[in-house]
């Protein structure tokens, strides 16, 4: 059976949808009997649940049925109850939304994928590694303990509590000068984003963003019809001598700490003259540090906040890299005459994060638990990352070049010798070998000439980075 997802919603309901419209067509008819949920959810790299869920949208809706110990067959339904008024009848768009359901599928969806055995999957932490005990411990406590007014809905910019942890964390681990009211909790770096369109973005307004690029912030700012100039990053970062005839851009997207994708650091002359450019014209500097702890070769340069006199930049922060993604929490350091607009952008979609996580989230800083788990993961990433450069360099000295190696926790690998065509080829014949890679070209408004590829090594030990990489190389030199 053939299944096709639309993208759009959660995988349960593009399940539905899919299977809905095999019901309309007739590729699925009356009395017959649809995949076992088991393995549909394999084909279709989703949990068992998902597929589960899905079925019993179809009968509560009356498109199948159950049969017990036999499975879930297709119902015998009129025509016009497939055809359902969402379909018959097309809403009226805003134009926000007509240009959001305008974005490139692959910067909305990150499609779910099977992991495989030497999965160089970037952008995640390593699970091995996390704290869970601890964490576990604390929350437990957390909510044994949780009083009355903590029930209640939590400060929109987040407990303060949290906001002066933080503080002072920052301040210790990346040098932000901030006070605590400066700062407001958020749900992840996604939502700070949004929340920095929203501010600034009208339709035909100017930004920049890097060039590769991370495409959250591409996705918001397409959506709010923004003109975007995709500024080129070379081994010192953004290239600010592009942006000296600029000047009316209303906001600037920088990873300075660790260019994302491509993994350069923003050099400290080069973050002045950024800085000396955005007061000049007025234009708002979003600087996202998404794993700013991790750095392995130097002492930090300085952020861009703490060198910031002009109240330009908004940093942010996550926990999804120090800590695990599904930890729903972020932070903005805001300039301080932009706190209470913020605040008020935030209470209009999110009354506030969650206060058991923030209360967990704190004691979990003050505890000292943060910085001593960064410590031990630093070592270990070190050690990981090691291997991945010596595995690279006598595999493919002669086939690659490796940049972005000094901080974070994903490096990036050029083939200059192997067209862009043969990408699918390529990632078909690692998965083969059960080795997982991830090209870089999604992150690019203007493709390069050559094949890039994103490999993390925070999910791997040693021993699968040396493996992978052997099998890695063998497929390259093979297509």
């Amino acid at each position: 059976m053939s299944l096709s997802l639309d993208g759009i919603g959660t995988l349960q309901q593009q399940i539905f949808r899919g299977l809905r419209s095999n019901i309309a067509t007739g590729q699925l008819v009356a009395g017959s009997r649809l995949p076992p949920s088991r393995v549909l959810a394999l084909e279709l790299f989703v949990s068992r649940n998902t597929v589960v869920a899905a079925f019993e949208q179809l009968c509560a809706e009356g498109y199948a049925e159950t049969r017990p110990g036999s499975g879930t067959y297709v119902a015998d339904v009129p025509t016009e109850m497939v055809q359902t008024k969402d379909e018959a009848i097309a809403p009226r768009w805003s134009e926000f939304s007509t240009r959001l359901n305008n974005v490139p599928d692959h910067l909305v969806h990150r499609q779910p994928r099977q992991r495989l055995r030497y999965d160089f999957l970037y952008g995640e932490p390593g699970y091995v590694d996390l704290p869970i005990e601890q964490w576990a411990r604390i929350i437990g406590k957390t909510a044994r303990n949780l009083t009355e007014s903590q029930l209640g809905y939590a400060p929109t910019g987040g407990l303060s509590t949290l906001r002066e942890a933080l503080a002072q964390y920052l301040q210790r681990a990346r040098g932000v000068r901030c006070d605590p009211d400066q700062v407001m909790i958020v749900q992840g770096t996604q939502e700070a984003i949004e929340l920095v369109t929203r501010a600034f973005i009208e339709p035909g307004s100017l930004a920049v963003i890097e060039e590769p690029h991370y495409r959250g912030f591409e996705r918001c700012l397409r959506a709010a019809g923004a003109e975007l100039l995709a500024v080129p990053v070379d081994e010192s970062g953004l290239q600010t001598d592009a942006l000296l005839k600029v000047n009316n851009a209303r906001v600037t997207y920088t990873t300075p700490s660790h260019q994302f994708p491509a993994g350069s650091v923003l050099s400290l002359a080069r973050r002045v003259s950024l800085l000396e450019w955005a007061a000049k014209h007025r234009t708002v500097i979003v600087e996202d540090d998404y794993d700013g702890e991790f750095r392995y070769e130097s002492r930090p340069i300085p952020s861009m906040q703490s060198l910031d006199q002009n109240g330009s930049v908004i940093y942010v922060g996550t926990a999804s890299k120090v800590l695990f993604p599904s930890l729903r929490l972020g932070w903005m350091v805001l300039p301080k005459r932009m706190v209470s607009t913020f605040q008020r952008l935030k209470s209009l979609s999110d009354t506030n994060c969650s206060t058991l996580e923030q209360l967990a989230f704190t004691e979990f800083i003050n505890g000292g638990y943060l910085e001593r788990h960064v410590h031990k993961v630093r070592k270990k990433h070190l050690r990981r990352r090691a291997v991945l450069l010596d595995e690279l360099a006598k595999a493919l000295a002669d086939q690659a070049e490796v940049v972005g190696t000094s901080a974070g926790i994903h490096i990036l690998l050029r083939l200059k010798r192997m067209p862009r065509d043969k990408m699918s080829e390529l990632i078909e014949k690692a998965a083969e070998q059960n080795v997982g890679i991830y090209p870089a070209s999604p992150y690019y408004l203007q493709q390069p000439e050559w094949i890039e590829l994103l490999l993390g090594y925070a999910s791997l030990s040693p021993t699968q980075i040396k493996t992978g990489i052997r099998k890695l190389a063998s497929v390259i030199r093979g297509c």
